[in-house]
């Protein structure tokens, strides 16, 4: 990941808040600026704020968020705009100190962050591992080991209500990799390492992996891969839950990629030159990706794909490809607006916020 969307975002020691008027537009007029200015703890003039993924609980009015400075998930009560508190327990921090000066990005924590819908659990993803919170006491409860002693980033997560099953990217590994874990058990199941589809671990490997999310329909993840060979600068990769079910808390399993063939469930989307961040799913058959094109000069799109349109496994119908800024800036982390019209969330970005650079991927 390079650029967030959040709720709030950072400036010097505040996290600036915004809200939308009312008016036309199907309701998504973007007037209005900044409301609020939410002070984070350690964080002032002169210090690097380094946050990534928030989530919120809009049943309890709350918003978490991960907030690498203070090695917390940090908790804004939206009713009040107020900064309720810090959950801690033991996340790496910034692996230059508190100031994130320098910091590296892949050998920093907290990561992810996801609610899972029904339970009073939050999955965290940090440095070779996932915590998972309880939001009834606000504490971390458990620690599950991922990666071994790599030093490297658990990083973003997506949420199967059909099966139970919390998905989570270690995108910097030398082999990048997803974990599969029960959230009945809170164990592994699967581990998914991303190679060239049919190479094995010893194919070539991803170039990294970023958002994914969970399709009912096709009872698949999807995931945004950085590159392979077939398309170094991004693909979709769709991965059918029930392959990921052979493994069970007591024999976890280990996979790669299969060969893509048809009636496996495996599928492959090129995003051609994209090299892809955000996605989400949308009403009917619609999938928003954000690309943060690495080429000089090229415009940043965001592309709305139909995955289910496809005759040949291997791709997907790009409805329309949205120009959204020029670089140095970069894709957002997207999602799309409730309701009938189901605007792409990213474009409310100038109502609740604007984007926050971070060095690194």
């Amino acid at each position: 990941m390079i650029r967030r969307l959040i709720v709030g975002v950072a400036v010097a020691a505040t996290l600036l808040v915004g809200g939308c008027g009312g008016g036309g537009g199907g309701g998504n007029s973007l007037n209005g600026g900044p409301k609020f200015l939410i002070a984070v703890p350690n964080v002032k003039a002169g210090t690097n704020f380094s946050f990534d993924i928030s989530d919120v609980d809009s049943a309890r009015g709350r918003m978490y968020f991960t907030d690498r400075n203070n090695k917390s998930v940090d908790v804004i009560d939206i009713k009040t705009n107020t900064f309720l508190k810090q959950i801690m327990g033991g996340f790496a921090g910034c692996n230059t100190g508190p100031t994130c000066v320098g910091a590296s990005n892949p050998r920093s924590g907290p990561d992810g962050l996801n609610r899972i819908p029904g339970t009073t659990f939050i999955y965290v993803g940090d440095v070779n591992s996932v915590k998972i919170i309880d939001t009834q006491t606000d504490t971390v409860v458990n620690t599950i080991p991922i990666g071994g002693a790599s030093g490297l980033r658990a990083d973003e997560g997506c949420y199967d209500p059909d099966h139970k099953i919390f998905m989570i990217a270690s995108p910097d590994e030398a082999i990048p990799f997803a974990t599969f874990i029960d959230t009945t058990t809170q164990k592994i199941i699967a581990t998914l390492f991303f190679t060239d589809p049919g190479t094995g671990l010893g194919g070539p490997a991803s170039a990294g992996l970023e958002a994914c999310v969970y399709d009912h329909g096709t009872a698949s993840f999807l995931v945004n891969n950085d590159g392979s060979t077939a398309n170094p600068n991004g693909e979709v990769d769709v991965i059918p839950a029930a392959a990921i079910l052979v493994g069970t808390p007591a024999a976890p399993v280990t996979l790669t990629l299969p060969a893509i063939a048809p009636g496996n469930g495996f599928k492959v989307f090129p995003l051609g030159n994209c090299d892809p961040t955000g996605m989400d799913l949308g009403p009917g058959t619609d999938l928003i990706v954000e690309c943060r094109q690495g080429t000089a000069g090229v415009q940043l799109t965001t592309l709305i794909l139909n995955p289910n349109s496809a005759a040949a496994i291997r791709s997907s119908t790009i409805h329309r490809s949205i120009a959204t800024m020029l670089p140095p800036a970069a894709g957002l982390r997207v999602g799309f607006l409730p309701g009938p019209r189901a605007l792409p969330r990213r474009l409310a970005r100038r109502c609740w916020g604007s984007s926050m650079p971070r060095p690194g991927h």
